[in-house]
């Protein structure tokens, strides 16, 4: 019974998510008008409480994106890494992250088609790498002993693990361009091979 109560609460708040996702993006870019949060909410059957719970803002609403997160298991990824394969755990991890904060991954293509004749399309989905990177830079952080709510944390941080989050966020936006349908794959096999791509050029520009 416990069980299945919980099966329906995750289900419920997928329910959630797509309903005001596909609102958003229905008013928005089909009916090529611009509601309000209010208006999107009601469209939606929730409050406005309720859509910033789910959320940050009308923009991830409409792109379907959700605040990123990291699991468990990424987290233990991250803390396990071995030096000679770091670059690539941290690359993996975080394209994983940015693929599991996309609410409808069956429909992220076919949306991302048509969002991109918006100019605020390819700023948005960089913000939102961005914010998967600190997601990962604040895990990070943690492993080293600093405290992710300070203000400098990140300049703290030794020069090297900010350099493989910038190169990460870099082969992870090409490996979106390049390839589209990898967001909606488990397998990593196009972020491996971009990554091979980059140390490619890194090592012909020596």
């Amino acid at each position: 019974m416990e069980k299945s109560d919980l099966t329906r609460r995750e289900q419920n708040r997928i329910d959630a998510y797509r309903a005001i996702h596909r609102a958003a993006y229905r008013m928005t870019v089909i009916e090529d008008s611009e509601p309000t949060v209010e208006e999107i909410a009601a469209e939606a059957g929730v409050s406005q409480r309720t859509f910033f719970n789910y959320f940050r803002s009308k923009e991830d609403a409409v792109f379907g994106l959700r605040s990123p997160r990291l699991t468990a298991t990424q987290a233990e990824c991250l803390t396990q890494q071995e030096v000679e394969n770091q670059l690539d755990t941290v690359v993996v991890v975080l394209f994983g992250v940015i693929r599991e904060s996309i609410v409808d991954r069956s429909a992220f293509l076919e949306r991302a088609k048509l969002l991109k004749a918006h100019a605020s399309f390819r700023l948005n989905i960089s913000r939102h790498i961005g914010a998967c990177e600190g997601v990962v830079i604040e895990s990070m952080a943690v492993e080293k002993g600093l405290d992710p709510q300070g203000p400098h944390y990140y300049s703290s941080l030794d020069e090297r693990t900010r350099a493989m989050i910038i190169l990460a966020g870099s082969v992870a936006r090409y490996t979106f361009i390049t390839h589209p349908d990898a967001i909606t794959k488990e397998s990593s096999e196009h972020v491996r091979a971009a990554l091979e791509v980059f140390r490619q050029v890194m090592k012909e520009t020596k």
